[in-house]
């Protein structure tokens, strides 16, 4: 009887050990899967990064745990429940790895709040090592139609980060005289085709292009008024880095925009 008494007891200290385990991984699957939403929520609402890739991966490992959940509930066969465990714990580490990668790879930036305007210039910066030096410190509070696009040069292709807004007269008129003295060329809007501006250049004597990556719905019907003050421009390396300032005195609108 003794050793009957104590196999019972080593089973259930085994049993005990095993969902002690389980409890543990369960915990860390949940609080890493906190941590995915917490940091998708800031980078959303904060930065305005995309969140569908965290956010499905996350949906995938809620679904699976509910799977799980269900056939330990019903007693299901152990492989059943060992092949879905081993799923959703697949699915967890392939979340926290895409968190990862999500983290350091090029994403988009789009936002309509003047608010968010400093932290994502900050962020677009400092996480691309992109220079943004030439764009204002601040957005008027009184912006109206505000706009920002952020998008990182990667895999060949060409980056831009922009900023379009409506502004009252006094701030165009300052933008006017502080970036137009200084301005390398200075040209209509009109004269960009399929955002590039082609000149021929009396120093070298030899023909060039300039790439802009103006917001083209905020400029539609306004490109005649509209002037491009271009106070970078860079022509030697394969993304070009210019920087223009394009302003219609006339609506009081203003792009400032980089080509990366």
């Amino acid at each position: 009887m003794e050793g009957f008494a104590d196999a019972a007891a080593s089973n259930e200290a085994a049993v005990r050990e095993i969902g002690k385990r389980q409890l543990k991984r369960n915990t860390e699957g949940i609080v890493v899967n906190i941590l995915i939403i917490a940091f998708s929520l800031f980078r959303w609402l904060v930065i305005g990064t995309d969140v569908s890739i965290a956010l499905a991966m996350l949906l995938i490992w809620l679904f699976l745990q509910v799977v799980y959940r269900y056939l330990l509930a019903n007693k299901a066969n152990s492989k059943a429940v060992m092949t879905v465990r081993i799923i959703k714990d697949i699915a967890a580490a392939f979340s926290v790895f895409l968190m990862i990668i999500w983290l350091v790879s090029p994403s988009g930036i789009r936002s309509d709040s003047v608010w968010k305007y400093r932290l994502q210039k900050s962020w677009f910066g400092s996480h691309y090592v992109a220079d943004v030096s030439g764009f204002p410190d601040k957005i008027p509070e009184n912006a109206d139609r505000y706009s920002l696009y952020g998008a990182p040069s990667s895999f060949g292709k060409k980056g831009c980060l922009s900023v379009v807004f409506h502004a009252d007269e006094k701030t165009v008129a300052d933008y006017e005289s502080r970036y137009a003295p200084d301005a390398e060329y200075t040209f209509r809007l009109s004269e960009l085709k399929d955002f590039t501006y082609s000149f021929s250049d009396v120093e070298t004597g030899s023909n060039r292009t300039m790439f802009i990556p103006y917001d083209e719905d905020f400029w539609e019907d306004r490109e005649n008024d509209a002037v491009v003050y271009v106070t970078m421009a860079d022509f030697h390396s394969e993304h070009q880095h210019n920087m223009a300032v394009i302003i219609d005195k006339n609506s009081n609108m203003v792009e400032f925009v980089k080509a990366m």
